[in-house]
């Protein structure tokens, strides 16, 4: 499901992007992500089944909680590291 921020998405070779991040873009747009990897970059990162619980708990909104833990709940995230993001903005 599309998530109605990805249309904030700077002008970015998106296709450069590592497949993690233009996924995480899709699922909860580009600002949320960036927030994310922000804080989590070059850490591999649970996603708690309960939306309410882990270290993302209290970063993101319950809307990109709620998406995360539907798809990916149970399991880890390797998410890369900000400069894979900002290398592409240019």
């Amino acid at each position: 499901m599309p998530n109605e921020y990805n249309n904030k998405v700077p002008s970015t070779e998106y296709h450069k992007l590592p497949l993690v991040i233009q996924v995480l873009i899709y699922f909860i747009g580009y600002d949320e992500m960036y927030t994310l990897i922000n804080e989590h970059g070059g850490q591999n990162i649970y996603i708690p089944k309960n939306p309410s619980r882990g270290k993302v708990s209290n970063l993101l909104s319950p809307h990109s909680l709620n998406v995360l833990s539907e798809h990916f709940g149970g399991t880890y995230l390797m998410l890369p590291t900000l400069l894979s993001v900002d290398i592409q903005r240019g």
